[in-house]
């Protein structure tokens, strides 16, 4: 270790400009690599591992190919005076028609064939009547629509009018109905361009017609792209605001302008580097990790709170040596001897904690493991050396012109407002720790019992902004239809699907599941089509459903009756959805978090325990720094339940944060109480000048990371909401943890003889002239 800080501190006492040159000149090479934004994979697709759900789905693809039904655009008619079979409505809903089959975008990637149109809606059957008897349906009046249709729907065989009753929504009664679907069929066989062309053409016909009618596209894909957009914009106004936040708290921190530009100056080199680092480790290059997540969103939050924390002990501490005689050459110097031994740990624990992601089943997750690692270990070299090196650079200029007067006016002992808050927190956690221990297990083992209790949500709609017309869309497709009408659960059956018992299978199937909810069913019959492959050695049988999240409920039920049918019929039958798919990956990424916050405190515990060892002879401090954390992470699963925020792929990051802003505070603060100790033979008085001095630093860093980021809870968008929350929470808990509940545990060991009180000074050679004090 002291080696290592050696090598670090000395180019940056000796060459400072060459070192901010070589970092610079990095920084180029780096932000040549960095992706174009909006590439890799933004949704649940990325987390698609080998679980039942996806492992049917699979299998769907290997034996009917990847497309086994037609794609589906949809469009809601929502009339606003509650009649979408009135005059004025059937005469948008017409025209509507009319454009879409006129398209030539359309027609050319629509499914065409005489038996059927590609348009299909809720008024066909009216039309259909009407053409057939010659009338004009333009000319009827509302009863005249109401009897024709009615008598239409009547002469269709049940199972075609089940499919056509389910194209009317809202408030159905009778033949009046508050909203009708319009159903455009598409090839999925067509060029990926032409289907995207043809969709967006459809989706433009979203909006309002001149006699009031609401017209909704319910098109994921497109409403997925709004969406995005307005959440761009939405992020880059809080964002700024964010960075806004950061620069009034480091300016009232530091109270330098300069000392404010080397921290931001390195906060961006570092996240540039991440971005550089990633481009080269993603799909385009070498391929070791995938496309962009949400998940990756989370990196550079995590990367400016543990370069804002860098930064802020370096600075702090080169002040504090200033104050104390050194010149700007050894305050550098001894800055990163004394608390470069705490940030090296503290970026050895988390990039192994981080790298036990590597194992983990989900690829997001592993790659969210190497790059935080990445981000983390540029963090350090960055801070380390840049923001030091500008820090020299500009110390001596002062020095040279004579505005420098750090070293002869400070008072060594003097902290701001911000040290003498944390010094406070000394006398209870050194006087009372048993009571600060005991208080700690307490709300530890209540907030363990409420995070059993956490929910796991998600939904295609989380990341809509509230008020958007793409949430707006949703909400009317929901309320009217319970959801889009491609909606399919999908029963693989494997075995002889060609015998008269597979047929009597097949039907009994189909009756035992027509009153399950979330069925789509009419007059007793379920809506399901059967397809078998070439060879008769598997059929699909996909059921159109309305379940949505519910999809669970909905697969037990439907496991059961195929148990009954099916399997008794000794066929193979597995389920599948999209949903299924879903809520298997959010099972999985519950399981994996937990297992993996446990190997993470533990591996970090082992590394932290060695180095003391190795340094110190005292492993238990490596124990104690690590309990903290574990404590902070409970308490935030249990604030979760308590204010209702589910466990989703936003929230999930609640692990990492813990471990990349707390692992930190706790090393910073063990670290220092060592150093202390050696001077001072009272606890309280080295406890008390080990929170006034570190504590100090610790405050100021979780104040700009959580004002920082605490903006995302203006955030119109749920999950980004609620990160910000978690993530104020997190930071804010492991500041106090760090403050209250490690200073009564290191009370405790160094009242029992540990703690520096053994082996004496840990002297870190920089030169053959100078040591310092470590």
């Amino acid at each position: 270790m002291t080696s290592f800080l050696r090598q670090v501190a000395e180019p940056v006492r000796r060459a400072p400009a060459i070192t901010i040159a070589v970092i610079v000149a990095l920084t180029i090479v780096f932000g040549a690599f960095i992706s174009p934004p909006g590439e890799g994979a933004s949704d649940f697709e990325a987390f698609a591992t080998d679980t039942p759900a996806a492992a049917t789905a699979d299998r769907v693809d290997e034996l009917f190919g990847a497309a086994t039904s037609a794609e589906i655009a949809q469009l809601a008619v929502v009339d606003a005076d509650g009649d979408v079979l009135g005059p004025d409505t059937i005469a948008d809903t017409l025209a509507l028609i009319a454009t879409i089959q006129s398209s030539e975008a359309v027609q050319a990637a629509a499914i065409q064939t005489p038996e059927a149109p590609f348009v299909s809606s809720y008024a066909g059957p009216l039309l259909g009547a009407a053409a057939a008897q010659g009338i004009d349906v333009t000319t009827l009046d509302d009863d005249g629509i109401d009897q024709l249709y009615t008598a239409a729907l009547t002469s269709l065989p049940a199972e075609q009018a089940a499919q056509v009753s389910v194209l009317l929504g809202g408030d159905v009664d009778g033949a009046d109905a508050t909203a009708g679907m319009v159903l455009v069929f598409l090839d999925p066989a067509a060029d990926a361009d032409v289907l995207a062309a043809a969709r967006s053409e459809i989706h433009a016909l979203s909006g309002t017609t001149d006699s009031g009618v609401e017209v909704y596209s319910f098109d994921f894909t497109e409403l997925n792209v709004e969406a995005n957009e307005t959440v761009q914009t939405e992020m880059g106004t809080l964002l700024a605001a964010a960075f806004g936040l950061i620069i009034l708290i480091l300016v009232a921190i530091y109270r330098r302008v300069s000392d404010v530009l080397a921290s931001l100056l390195g906060l961006v080199i570092t996240i540039v580097w991440l971005q550089g680092i990633g481009g080269i480790f993603g799909p385009d290059h070498l391929g070791w990790t995938g496309g962009l997540t949400d998940m990756s969103q989370a990196i550079p939050i995590l990367l400016i709170g543990l370069g804002v924390d860098y930064g802020i002990h370096l600075t702090m501490r080169a002040r504090e040596e200033r104050a104390n005689g050194a010149d700007p050459a050894e305050a550098a110097s001894r800055s990163i001897g004394a608390v470069g031994s705490a940030l090296a740990l503290a970026t050895l624990t988390t990039v192994v904690g981080f790298l036990t992601n590597v194992a983990n089943p989900l690829p997001p997750l592993q790659d969210f493991g190497i790059m935080a690692a990445v981000g983390v270990v540029a963090a350090f070299i960055v801070m380390t050396t840049f923001v030091p090196s500008m820090r020299l650079l500009i110390d001596r200029r002062r020095a040279r012109t004579g505005t420098d007067t750090a070293a002869t006016t400070a008072d060594p002992e003097a902290v701001g407002a911000l040290g003498r808050l944390s010094a406070s927190f000394a006398p209870i956690a050194v006087r009372r720790p048993g009571i600060v221990l005991a208080v700690a297990a307490v709300l530890a083992l209540g907030a363990g019992g409420l995070a059993t209790q956490i929910s796991t949500e998600f939904s295609q709609t989380d990341f809509f902004p509230a008020g958007s017309r793409a949430l707006e869309t949703v909400e009317v497709v929901t309320e009217s239809f319970g959801g889009g009408l491609d909606e399919t659960t999908t029963v693989l059956v494997e075995g002889d699907v060609t015998t008269a018992a597979a047929d009597e299978a097949f039907t009994a199937f189909a009756t035992a599941i027509a009153d399950v909810p979330d069925v789509r069913s009419f007059e007793g019959l379920a809506q399901i089509e059967i397809t078998p492959n070439a060879d008769g050695t598997a059929a699909l049988l996909q059921v159109q459903t309305s379940a949505g999240e519910a999809a669970a409920g909905l697969a037990d039920a439907l496991t059961v009756a195929a148990e009954d049918t099916l399997v008794a019929a000794d066929l193979e039958a597995n389920l599948t959805s999209e949903q299924l798919v879903v809520d298997e990956i959010l099972g999985q990424l519950r399981d994996s978090q937990v297992s993996g916050l446990v190997i993470t405190l533990v591996a970090s515990m082992l590394i932290l325990a060695f180095a003391f060892w190795a340094r110190d002879r005292e492993p238990l401090l490596g124990v104690l720094a690590i309990a903290s954390v574990g404590i902070t992470t409970v308490l935030v699963f249990g604030l979760m339940v308590i204010l209702g925020i589910p466990f989703n792929v936003m929230t999930a990051m609640v692990s990492a944060l813990a471990i990349g802003i707390g692992v930190p505070f706790g090393i910073h603060v063990v670290n220092r109480f060592q150093e202390d100790r050696r001077e001072r033979a009272d606890v309280a008085d080295a406890m008390h000048h080990t929170l006034a001095h570190t504590g100090g630093a610790l405050i100021g860093s979780a104040l700009t990371t959580v004002a920082g980021f605490g903006v995302l809870v203006l955030s119109s968008v749920p999950p980004m909401r609620q990160f910000g929350i978690v993530t104020a929470m997190t930071i804010a808990l492991a500041l106090v943890t760090s403050l209250t509940v490690l200073p009564a545990m290191l009370a405790l060991y160094a009242r029992r003889g540990g703690a520096g009180t053994v082996n004496g000074d840990l002297v870190v050679e920089l030169d053959e002239k100078e040591s310092v004090t470590a």
